[in-house]
């Protein structure tokens, strides 16, 4: 049986066919190598929760944050610190002098990138230990002549938080990111000797005005006079003072660092972290929209991380990178908040790289031994 030969019309609609199977593997291969964005099927938290509770334990989450910090650095190609902490009130959770000395250890490891970025969520804590991070940081950028430090906010960095963020070379927000005035809290005992964080501008402002009317005639001045000794004693309101004082000067030397680079920016820039008469609360949040006026914000040592990456010459990227590093620092603050605000877990604070983990304890963490009750039933409305 003879073999039926095939015309050059076929021959060449054969090579067109291998020719486009061969383009589309070509286009397969090269999209596999690009950074994919996760389709989400379902709220991130509720992804985390179930991970957590299948396991028993948030291991695989823990490993996921340093593949997540790899990540970003391949995308950056600057070396990154996480720095997460509980929101929940507890001495322990807040930055101290260990934090500094655990970024220090990881920065002496070797690294193949330029510049430093610390991704830091933090609720505050001593002023002197965010000075330290902040000296530590820039030194490790001098001596080995790398580019900026830059501090990331993937939510909040308040109080002392936004000191350090202040003392970076420039701060990126994320989306609804927000700092916060740089008032520092006292951690204080109670009369049950459970520890309690205060902050210290309350304290000075409410004995500042007892003690103006406590000489008067007027007796209910006088027994509040009475009743605020009796929860705070004069040391602490000397203590209080001091560390008001101690913010401001702090504030003042970071201005120092800066104002040869940046000539027009002045004191009054800092007002609206430094005094607290303007934001009302220790809480308040200071975001993007808040500083748009601001010279920090007109001289780009704050920005919002999307408008940074999207614009800036010498880092820009593009919008894949921009929604992939958006998704990471997301997913990033995400796990770490459930894993640190879980009464079920003793860590409340981590400091991670891509490689290593220094995670610190709740010392009066105990294990739950039942499961937690349910709330009462609402009564059904007749």
């Amino acid at each position: 049986m003879s073999k039926k030969r095939k015309t050059k019309k076929e021959k060449n609609n054969n090579k067109s066919f291998v020719h486009v199977v061969q383009q589309q593997q070509k286009i397969q291969v090269e999209a596999s190598s690009q950074p994919q964005l996760q389709i989400k099927t379902m709220p991130l938290i509720k992804l985390v929760m179930n991970e957590a509770v299948k396991a028993g334990n948030y291991d695989f989450s823990i490993k996921r944050c340093e593949k997540i910090i790899e990540e970003i650095e391949n995308i950056t190609k600057r070396r990154t610190i996480s720095y997460f902490a509980t929101q929940i009130d507890n001495p322990a959770a807040l930055i101290n002098d260990s934090d500094s000395i655990q970024i220090e250890d990881m920065l002496r490891l070797s690294n193949v990138y330029d510049g430093l970025d610390l991704i830091l969520n933090s609720s505050g804590g001593y002023a002197l230990s965010a000075e330290r991070i902040i000296n530590v940081c820039k030194t490790y950028i001098t001596k080995n002549r790398l580019k900026e430090f830059r501090v990331i906010v993937p939510r909040a960095a308040k109080s002392a938080a936004t000191m350090v963020a202040l003392g970076a070379d420039k701060t990126l927000l994320c989306d609804n990111a927000e700092l916060g005035p740089i008032d520092p809290q006292l951690v204080l005992v109670g009369n049950t000797g459970i520890p309690f964080t205060k902050p210290a501008f309350l304290i000075r402002q409410a004995l500042d005005e007892l003690l103006m009317k406590s000489g008067s005639d007027d007796i209910s001045q006088n027994e509040k006079y009475k009743i605020f000794l009796s929860q705070y004693n004069y040391d602490i309101y000397t203590t209080a003072k001091n560390e008001l004082e101690l913010s401001l000067d702090i504030a003042q030397k970071i201005f120092n660092s800066k104002k040869g680079k940046f000539i027009k920016l002045t004191m009054e820039a800092f007002d609206i972290f430094t005094n607290p008469k303007k934001t009302l609360a220790h809480g308040r949040l200071i975001g993007i929209d808040d500083l748009e006026n601001n010279a920090l914000y007109a001289n780009k040592i704050i920005e919002d991380m999307r408008i940074h990456f999207a614009e800036d010459e010498k880092d820009k990227k593009s919008d894949q990178e921009i929604k992939q590093l958006s998704s990471l620092y997301w997913e990033l603050y995400i796990r770490n908040t459930l894993l640190l605000n879980d009464a079920g877990n003793a860590i409340i604070k981590t400091i991670q790289t891509k490689e290593f983990i220094f995670p610190s304890f709740n010392t009066d963490w105990k294990p739950l031994t039942q499961s937690p009750k349910s709330p009462p039933q609402q009564p059904s409305q007749p």
